[in-house]
């Protein structure tokens, strides 16, 4: 699980609210015999949040959706072929 980055915009008091409350909601899923783990997408440089089976690890639920993830990418990667110039 990734933590919150350390070169954020939120201020100290807005960081340790916002870790304690992350901790919160992870605690609680643990509980449940879930994980939730959180994660940057290095290729859209957006939050990834998962829940995962504690017993197997798969991913119970997403979000955004991998679909969508995979959209965004694919539209990403194709926007020089939409807005590229052309002779």
């Amino acid at each position: 699980m990734e933590e919150l980055s350390h070169g954020s915009d939120f201020a100290p008091t807005d960081r340790v609210a916002l870790e304690h409350a992350v901790n919160k909601v992870k605690e609680a899923f643990q509980q449940s015999g879930s994980h939730l783990q959180i994660e940057v997408d290095p290729d859209l440089n957006r939050v990834v949040v998962k829940v995962l089976s504690g017993e197997s690890g798969e991913v119970i639920r997403q979000i955004p959706p991998k679909e969508v993830i995979d959209l965004a990418k694919n539209l990403s990667g194709s926007k020089g072929a939409l807005f590229g110039e052309h002779a």
